[in-house]
């Protein structure tokens, strides 16, 4: 799973300290609630997060509990104090580094899925939504096979709405020597 701030560019420009301390906020909220739903976060990338659950089912209840959460806040707040997070969830293969990092096509599919989720919403992949179909509430709306710089075969994604998530759903558009390893299973 991957997460990340949409505009924090222009917020980190528009008033730095202020927009530090939101995110900040935010992350360390991010980070409490994914080991809540027993997931770990592996990496942060200023302004967004990467992820691992060991259960899809889990890793999806993060996100819709986290978006859900944000969205409650942001409706009590100003319009320039407000913060919407991305969200992309695939479940896939990745490959443990020897320094702890994880790669591999699982990690790349799930941050081109990042990218793809509306302001506000979720983005996942088929195999996501397959997974938890019947085992969670959403709703989720089937964008069609996208295609995503540096993965060869378009991935069949979808948009999750849960709850007062169908109107960012309804705005989405689709974003363009060997080391030992070790196989993890793990949904990020």
């Amino acid at each position: 799973m991957f997460t990340d701030v949409v505009g924090y560019s222009s917020m980190v420009r528009a008033d730095e300290v202020g927009a530090l301390e939101r995110v900040s906020a935010d992350l360390a909220r991010m980070r409490a609630q994914c080991s809540a739903h027993g997931g770990e976060c592996l990496n942060s990338m200023g302004d967004g997060l990467m992820l691992a659950f060991s259960s899809t089912v889990q890793a999806l209840s993060f996100a819709i509990e986290i978006q859900e959460e944000f969205m409650r806040r942001n409706e009590a707040l100003a319009e320039g104090g407000r913060l919407q997070h991305r969200i992309g969830v695939h479940l896939g293969d990745v490959l443990k580094m020897p320094d702890g990092t994880l790669a591999g096509d699982g990690v790349n599919t799930a941050s081109r899925l990042e990218g793809s989720a509306p302001p506000g919403g979720i983005c996942i992949s088929q195999m996501v939504y397959d997974t938890v179909n019947g085992k969670l509430a959403f709703e989720a709306t089937f964008a069609g096979p996208k295609s995503f710089k540096n993965i060869a075969d378009p991935i069949p994604v979808w948009y999750l709405h849960p709850r007062g998530l169908a109107a960012a759903a309804a705005s989405a558009k689709p974003a363009p020597t060997k080391p030992a390893i070790r196989r993890r299973g793990l949904v990020v």
